[in-house]
């Protein structure tokens, strides 16, 4: 099993990107007032990384993952330096770590003034089964409501990820939309709604029949 070794304790200082994030300057969230923690009824750790060390575990570890179809993610070496910039500049970056190893990530990035975009989760098949992104899900949407600075959380998953679509429903996101695209395919959208307001209105004017329960606050 390939892994990476790393310092990462709580001792060590973050990663600039943690301080200077988009997330930072836009939203107020300072990502190294949460972090360092470990999951509940767990022996993994949450850390904030960045993309560098992202980048390296996604080329060593995400075949493991995804199987040979991930060879696709490295295939334009001329999109290379702009995807760099990119998530160096928009990228929150979460390293989950067992023994002070990286077994997996999740990536968040600012859609606009007031979206938020849940971009991508990996973790190695044999923590899959620890439940660490519902975990670790659950505090990332309680630090993100409790700003009220965010109106509404966004992702994408595939219509066959059944696995991922069981947890967003869990946790009251709601399809809004789909995407196609010559890079992912078919991508259902999710949207859980943060403002009770912007929720009230969505579900006026595009459901019928049973009601969402109503945002609680904290």
């Amino acid at each position: 099993m390939q892994i990476l070794e790393g310092n990462f304790n709580s001792e060590s200082p973050p990663p600039i990107s943690a301080t200077h994030s988009l997330s930072k300057k836009i939203f107020q969230i300072q990502w190294t007032d949460h972090f360092p923690l470990r999951l509940h009824q767990s022996e993994i750790d949450v850390v904030v990384g960045d993309y560098a060390t992202v980048s390296k575990f996604v080329k060593e570890s995400y075949h493991r993952i995804y199987g040979p179809s991930s060879e696709k993610f490295f295939d334009n070496p001329l999109m290379g330096a702009q995807k760099n910039r990119y998530y160096e500049e928009a990228g929150d970056f979460f390293l989950f770590l067992h023994e002070k190893k990286v077994v997996g990530f999740f990536v968040g990035t600012l859609i606009d003034w007031s979206s938020y975009y849940f971009r991508n989760c990996s973790i190695l098949p044999e923590y899959q089964g620890e439940k660490i992104y519902q975990k670790f899900l659950a505090i990332v949407i309680d630090i993100i409501q409790k700003t009220k600075k965010v109106d509404r959380l966004e992702g994408d998953v595939s219509p066959v990820n059944y696995p991922h679509i069981h947890i967003l429903n869990k946790f009251q996101f709601t399809i809004t939309g789909f995407n196609s695209s010559e890079r992912w395919g078919t991508l259902l959208h999710f949207t859980k709604f943060l403002n009770p307001e912007i929720q009230r209105q969505f579900s006026e004017i595009f459901c019928h029949g049973i009601s969402p329960k109503p945002i609680q606050d904290g």
